[in-house]
Parts: C-alpha cells; sequence; structure tokens
C-alpha cells in the first residue's frame, strides 16, 4: 500500500482522530539536560527554536530531542 492509499483510506491523514499518549509512556519517556551536540544547532522541530546548552530535554525512542514543553502539554 503506498502513503497515498493509505490517505484516501483515511488511515492517514487529515480527518482521522488523534489519539493522545497515555501519560504512563509520556512518564517513561527520558528526560535529560541537553549538552553541546558536537557544535551542531539542534532544533526541537515542534517549535523550530533552537535548543540551548543546559536546558531540560526529552528524547523520544527516535533518539531525538525536543523540548519539555513541546512533548507534555
Amino acid at each position: 500500500m503506498t502513503a497515498m492509499d493509505a490517505v484516501s483510506l483515511g488511515i492517514i491523514g487529515e480527518g482521522r482522530e488523534k489519539i493522545p499518549a497515555t501519560k504512563s509512556s509520556i512518564d517513561e519517556l527520558e528526560r535529560l539536560e541537553f549538552l553541546d551536540d558536537l557544535g551542531r544547532v539542534t532544533t526541537s522541530t515542534v517549535c523550530v527554536e533552537e535548543l540551548q546548552v543546559g536546558v531540560q530535554a526529552i528524547q523520544l525512542p527516535c533518539y531525538h530531542h525536543y523540548h519539555q514543553d513541546c512533548i507534555v502539554k
């Protein structure tokens, strides 16, 4: 099945009901202090703001880092 097939069948895309993560799954996300990422600029793709060194961040299972408020609202 292609992505377009999935959209046309309503499996993904607009109009699909969004199911929020459970509290327990959010609580299990790794929280860490963001350290220098080898001099590379790292941004939260949710708010598109740079993660500053020393800020509290959440690491998702895909290893991307986000501001805590971008993930937990």
